[in-house]
C-alpha cells in the first residue's frame, strides 16, 4: 500500500517536471502557497483551537480568515503574471 502510493506521488512529481518549461512559475506558485499557509493560516488556526478564550483568539481567527483572501489573490497574481 504505501509502496503504491508512494510510486503515484513519485509519476505525478516526474509529470509534473518533465511538462513545466519555467522554474519561476513553479516557485512562484510553491511560495504563494506555501508561505502564505505557514505565516497566516496555520498561526491564526491554531491559536484559535488552542488558545485561550479572549480578544486574542479572534485577532486569530482574523489573520486565519487574512490568510484565505491572501492566498487567492497571490495565485491570482502569480497565474495572470
Amino acid at each position: 500500500e504505501h509502496i503504491s502510493i508512494t510510486l503515484a506521488f513519485l509519476a505525478g512529481a516526474l509529470a509534473i517536471a518533465l511538462s513545466v518549461r519555467s522554474l519561476g512559475k513553479v516557485l512562484s506558485l510553491v511560495g504563494a502557497t506555501g508561505s502564505t499557509t505557514i505565516s497566516y493560516i496555520l498561526p491564526g488556526g491554531i491559536y484559535w483551537r488552542v488558545g485561550p478564550a479572549g480578544p486574542k483568539r479572534y485577532l486569530a481567527a482574523g489573520q486565519f480568515f487574512l490568510g484565505c483572501v491572501i492566498m487567492p489573490a497571490a495565485l491570482t497574481f502569480v497565474f495572470l503574471k
